[in-house]
């Protein structure tokens, strides 16, 4: 059960630090960002939205993700797998229009934003989360 709340602060985290890069990244660009998270005014409702929208990023990608992935195989292997990009964009587009605890706005920020999380994420998981099933 640890784990699963690890990993659950690990997405939120992941979340926060992929709209503060895409943030700073797209206004480098000279482009306007329209990926934010909710944290203004900081209070334990807004803290329990942006777990909320990280659950429901999670549970939507874990659900239609595969799903879209079978039926768009074809493209897919004709793009060497970078329609999976296209894909994981949208569902975090998706889940992002909701305005639960984050809001993406345009497919660009979309598309930057689902690839720095997966990075991010990646990354905190790998120093944080303890793989206990490791078969040599």
């Amino acid at each position: 059960m640890g784990k699963f709340f690890l990993r659950w602060v690990i997405l939120v985290a992941a979340l926060i630090g992929a709209a503060t890069a895409t943030g700073a990244i797209m206004t480098a660009m000279g482009w306007q960002s329209g990926f934010r998270v909710e944290l203004v005014p900081v209070n334990p409702t807004t803290i329990l939205q942006l777990f909320l929208g990280a659950g429901l990023l999670a549970l939507v990608s874990a659900v239609l993700g595969p799903i879209l992935k079978l039926m768009t195989l074809p493209l897919n292997c004709m793009t060497l797998g970078l329609f999976t990009l296209i894909i994981n964009a949208g569902l975090f587009m998706l889940v992002g229009s909701w305005g639960i605890g984050f809001v993406v706005e345009n497919f660009g920020s979309a598309l930057l934003g689902s690839i720095i999380f997966a990075a991010i994420n990646g990354i905190l998981e790998k120093l944080f989360v303890k793989d206990d099933d490791k078969r040599d």
